[in-house]
């Protein structure tokens, strides 16, 4: 995944802004400030602190041209993974299916939010079949293998990552993510420690923390933590990954204090499987804390008590 800084992103959203503020009529000023925002989230910002923003220019966009396949594209997903709005989701994502069946990528991963695995992996094999060599398909296909518990797949797809692209962080993720589920544990350090040399987001070290924790290295784990509670001086550290440690140290009172953090700040982690951990329904990390009343409530407040139909 090409990242850009914070810098370049901030410069880049001034120019559009001009550039709207001079035609308000330009549609693809809007398109273009969606994809700047949604770049400068990653490991950046909140998820309250984006889709609100994304929204805005979606609904501009649509103002102009209610076809839009791109503004229904992000209303589809805001719906999905910010509103946690089940049945407007669907209508909305049904419709752009019919439009662009061809669009595999986005149709994989509503799928696979919604726990319609067998449609998911569907698509999946799709993408294999247009391009087996293009990353940014291989990396769904990652995703998908950590989602449904084909750990060996997904980490057969990180062997595979340098190869296809050496500058790409995503399926070195979710391999290590695999390689955990699995208990090989020098093989998550390995691919996490590749991951971090490609983006050293605070959800990488928390998933080193996780490791850690998960082999019994406690001390180690406890350091990530401070390290984490260090970072939030200067960035947005998802109180989700945090979770995760503290779930594997057996803290299991702050890891649900983290996890209802998350539900505040609207978390797509929570139910996006996208976002590296497999969401409330099917994070491993969670096996041990779902009997939890606490948790309980919070799979009812998403609307995860029952799989979205």
């Amino acid at each position: 995944m090409a990242m850009n800084t914070r810098e370049e992103v901030t410069k880049s959203r001034k120019t559009l802004n001009r550039a709207i503020q001079i035609d308000r009529d330009c549609i693809r000023a809007y398109h273009t400030m969606i994809v700047a925002i949604r770049d400068y989230a990653i490991g950046e910002l909140a998820a309250d602190d984006v889709w609100p923003e994304i929204m805005t220019h979606a609904l501009e966009i649509l103002k102009l041209d209610d076809t839009s396949f791109e503004a229904q594209y992000w209303l589809a997903f805001y719906k999905l993974s910010y509103e946690w709005n089940w049945q407007e989701a669907k209508q909305v994502f049904e419709r752009l299916i019919r439009w662009h069946p061809e669009d595999h990528i986005s149709w994989a991963v509503y799928y696979l939010t919604i726990g319609r695995t067998n449609e998911s992996r569907l698509e999946q094999r799709k993408l294999e079949a247009e391009d087996p060599t293009d990353w940014l398909h291989r990396l769904y296909v990652a995703i998908g293998a950590f989602a449904e518990g084909r750990y060996d797949d997904g980490i057969r797809e990180g062997h595979r990552a340098d190869a296809l692209d050496a500058k790409q962080y995503g399926q070195h993720c979710f391999a290590a993510q695999c390689a955990i589920a699995k208990k090989d544990f020098r093989l998550a350090l390995e691919e996490i420690r590749k991951t971090r040399d490609l983006f050293n987001a605070p959800e990488f070290l928390a998933l080193e923390g996780y490791t850690y924790a998960l082999m019994g290295e406690r001390e180690k784990a406890a350091d990530t933590l401070r390290e984490l509670e260090r970072q939030k001086s200067n960035r947005y550290v998802q109180p989700y990954f945090v979770a995760r440690v503290h779930a594997a140290l057996g803290n299991r009172a702050e890891a649900l204090t983290y996890l209802e953090r998350a539900f505040d700040k609207k978390a797509e982690a929570l139910v996006n499987p996208h976002f590296g951990g497999g969401g409330l329904r099917r994070d491993p990390a969670w096996d041990g804390l779902r009997d939890e009343p606490r948790f309980q409530a919070l799979l009812k407040k998403i609307g995860l008590d029952v799989w979205p139909k």
